[in-house]
């Protein structure tokens, strides 16, 4: 039965958008604390990049942070069933079958 493809909203609903942002939204703040926690720093300190070596450390730790959050979130928020609609509706569409109709053999 020929669906209508999904919606912009319903592809961010697929994804857990409302909610997914707070998990990526406190990600980052957690790769900062583990940051400070292995290099012994503290937020009071002169410098939160003592090292050069560390200036590399902190973007990663942070970014990985948000991104463990954006999985997560994507895993606990998501919803499978607009998943499943927006993948057939992709395939649909790269195989040009999304416009084609069927017809019965006994009606040809």
């Amino acid at each position: 039965m020929p669906v209508s493809p999904p919606k912009n909203a319903e592809n961010k609903l697929a994804a857990g958008e409302p909610v997914i942002s707070l998990p990526i939204f406190f990600g980052a703040p957690q790769g900062l604390q583990t940051h400070l926690r292995l290099n012994g720093l503290s937020m009071r300190s002169k410098s939160l990049l003592p090292v050069p070596f560390i200036k590399i450390i902190l973007p990663l730790l942070a970014i990985s942070g948000a991104a463990v959050g954006g999985f997560l979130g994507f895993q606990y928020f998501g919803d499978d069933q607009l998943i499943r609609l927006r993948v057939s509706t992709t395939i649909d569409r790269l195989t040009r079958t999304d416009t084609l109709r069927y017809v019965p053999k006994e009606h040809l």
